[in-house]
């Protein structure tokens, strides 16, 4: 064989080398760009579980919750299609899909329970829900659901966020209350007045609420009516003291 001929072979077995390098370089490279995307994906995942988890108790109807629950659906789907092998997601799967046949069921309006033990945990509330609006406005720009319905979600977290608050120093108030401290009771009462008064939500049942919790302060009444506020746990009884009477 000729120097010629040995040349050629040596380059042909190079070029080869190199093509069967760069095809196994892609390869490692798209797998890592998989696993990262499908690792994203996981964190996304579990973050609207998270979200849809703690705003259920949080608004009336469960719309809002099965769009959450819709997304988690759709990422799992995604992450399947990148990588068809994985198997971990299936629960995560089963879970979404049997909660969306759930809403999809419900005839009566979500239990609700807005009110929250702490200022910690108002903010945390009203964080999810404002985490909420961010995916359906996202869901809208993407022609998931119409301006219509992303207008009834948003105003629904509206009153949702402001009634986090509003109900939780109801909620304080009626616990100062029922251990005869008054002043503290007057306080809370007035604060959600004042959260209620400066609100730009736009929302019938705001307006009767203010006169309910004015009344509260006035005696006239010890609590808000139930479809205002189910949440009575706390209500006090027809033995608490009165509140006292200062300039309103």
């Amino acid at each position: 064989m000729g120097v010629h001929s040995v040349l050629i072979i040596c380059s042909i077995l190079m070029v080869a080398s190199l093509i069967v390098v760069s095809f196994v370089n892609r390869q490692h490279t798209r797998k890592r760009v998989v696993t990262h995307k499908i690792w994203e994906l996981r964190r996304r995942i579990n973050e609207l579980e998270e979200v849809g988890a703690a705003i259920e108790p949080l608004v009336e109807s469960p719309i809002i919750p099965k769009a959450i629950n819709d997304e988690i659906i759709d990422l799992i789907t995604t992450a399947k299609n990148l990588d068809p092998t994985i198997v971990y997601l299936e629960s995560n799967l089963h879970t979404a899909q049997a909660l969306s046949a759930a809403y999809l069921e419900q005839t009566s309006p979500s239990v609700l329970y807005r009110v929250q033990p702490s200022d910690a945990a108002i903010a945390r509330a009203q964080h999810y829900l404002q985490e909420a609006g961010r995916i359906v406005r996202s869901q809208q720009g993407t022609g998931r659901i119409s301006i219509t319905e992303m207008d009834q979600f948003i105003g629904e977290l509206g009153w949702a966020h402001l009634m986090v608050e509003v109900l939780s120093h109801i909620g304080q108030g009626h616990k100062a209350l029922n251990r005869s401290d008054v002043l503290s009771a007057y306080g809370y009462y007035r604060n959600a007045i004042n959260k209620l008064m400066v609100s730009p939500v736009i929302d019938e049942r705001k307006h009767r609420l203010i006169r309910e919790v004015s009344e509260i302060l006035q005696n006239k009444r010890k609590a808000v009516s139930l479809d205002l506020m189910p949440e009575s746990t706390f209500n006090p009884g027809s033995n608490t003291p009165s509140l006292p009477q200062q300039g309103m």
